[in-house]
């Protein structure tokens, strides 16, 4: 493969890669309101699900369960662009 081969495909894999980060995006910001603060306080802020619980004032398992459907939600949706 050469230099201009090898640059091709690591531009399309950018383009592609973004978007599907900007769909990702979208479909994030559609879940929702309790489902979306789940997904983002467990998955970018580490927390666990008693921290979410306390944040979101649920019990445990309703954090777990919100975060469970949110990745449902995005898996069913998302299929076989992953």
């Amino acid at each position: 493969m050469s230099a201009t081969d090898t640059r091709d495909v690591a531009t399309a894999a950018s383009v592609i890669g973004t978007g599907l980060t900007e769909l990702v995006e979208a479909m994030v910001t559609n879940l929702p309101r309790t489902q979306r603060a789940a997904l983002v306080l467990r998955t970018f802020h580490d927390l666990s699900y008693a921290e979410i619980a306390t944040n979101l004032c649920c019990s445990e398992a309703e954090a777990q369960a919100n975060v469970y459907a949110a990745l449902r939600t995005l898996r069913d949706s998302l299929g076989d662009q992953l």
